[in-house]
């Protein structure tokens, strides 16, 4: 049962205008709209709701037109019915040289984006719209 505390320990930031292409492991793609970004997770608004547990691959793709692919599993959904929205939550893969994992360089993309974005996010006093997420 959700207790109301915040669990987190890596901040997480939001990247306007940044979008989410997303491939499943049995083929099925879809896109979405980024909440928020981690180095851990990422939180994005989907038109159906994911399978918890599900591998895929995300793709963000950056308002500067660069991408970052990241494997993952899904570990949270969310679905609102009466707004037609649904919202799912990928924690990463772990980073290093291993097949099974993200590639190293794909940590390092997403910490030099952070400086820019985290940095923008609490100068702006953003606050980020949080559906009951439980991580």
């Amino acid at each position: 049962m959700y207790d109301g505390l915040e669990r987190r320990t890596i901040d997480r930031f939001v990247i306007p205008n940044a979008k989410v292409r997303y491939r499943l492991a049995n083929g099925v793609s879809g896109t979405g709209e980024l909440i928020d970004l981690s180095r851990s997770a990422i939180r994005f608004e989907v038109y159906f709701p994911l399978i918890e547990g599900s591998l895929l691959e995300v793709t963000i793709e950056l308002p500067n037109r660069d991408e970052i692919t990241l494997k993952g599993h899904v570990v949270w959904t969310f679905e609102i019915r009466r707004e037609n929205k649904c919202f799912a939550v990928v924690q990463f893969l772990p980073f290093g040289t291993d097949a099974r994992y993200n590639p190293p360089d794909s940590l390092a993309k997403i910490k030099a984006i952070e400086k820019t974005y985290l940095l923008d996010f609490k100068s702006e006093g953003f606050i980020i719209k949080d559906y009951p997420y439980k991580g």
